[in-house]
């Protein structure tokens, strides 16, 4: 029949068959993508899933409703430049882009908003904001063309292409009619998108 050395030849291919593929496999769940999800920012600190080498902000980690200017400047640092206007204060940081800057927004020494430019896939997608959240609960438009997706019970705005993020307005939660009397107003956001000539 069989001779010891060709079973002990089939024995050994079959053992180091079983380790390449077993090979193949954890290395191939070590290097599988996170899901969009966990690329989402919130305003809660503890979800915050995001390479440092790509995210140049903190401002995701900054809570609208709660947090201080001392709480920004701790986890921001300290701002480019500040602007008083009564009892509203703004901090404008700088971005990778020049002509882009990062603002918080304070009334009453607490965080009212924060306007974050995203240059990257750091915050994931729409598809993916849409995927975790479900769909937005105000579709607007801006003048410059872009949608805002605003999840009011979240405290985010998007603004996107229907892909990319361009930016993200982290405010307090809020009822439709108050965004849209106030934070909508000043971004001057729209219902229905302009009519192109």
């Amino acid at each position: 029949m069989f001779n010891k050395k060709f079973i002990f030849f089939a024995v050994f291919v079959v053992i180091v068959f079983i380790m390449l593929l077993a090979y193949l496999v954890i290395s191939n769940i070590k290097q599988a993508e996170p899901t969009i999800p966990q690329t989402i920012p919130s305003p809660s600190p503890a979800s915050l899933q995001t390479p440092p080498e790509e995210d140049y902000s903190s401002l995701n980690k900054v809570i609208p409703g709660k947090a201080t200017l001392g709480d920004v400047e701790r986890i921001n640092g300290k701002p480019q430049s500040v602007k008083k206007e009564g009892e509203r204060t703004f901090l404008y940081y700088l971005t990778p882009l020049e002509n882009f800057t990062n603002t918080v927004v304070l009334d009453k020494n607490i965080v009212s908003y924060s306007i974050e430019n995203v240059f990257g896939s750091y915050r994931g997608t729409a598809q993916g904001f849409r995927t975790a959240y479900g769909s937005p609960d105000l579709l607007l438009y801006g003048v410059d063309g872009y949608f805002w997706f605003i999840y009011l019970n979240e405290g985010l705005a998007i603004e996107t292409n229907n892909r990319d993020i361009v930016s993200i307005v982290y405010f307090v939660p809020q009822t439709k009619e108050t965004f849209m009397t106030g934070l909508a107003k000043e971004f001057k956001l729209l219902e229905a998108p302009l009519e192109m000539e």
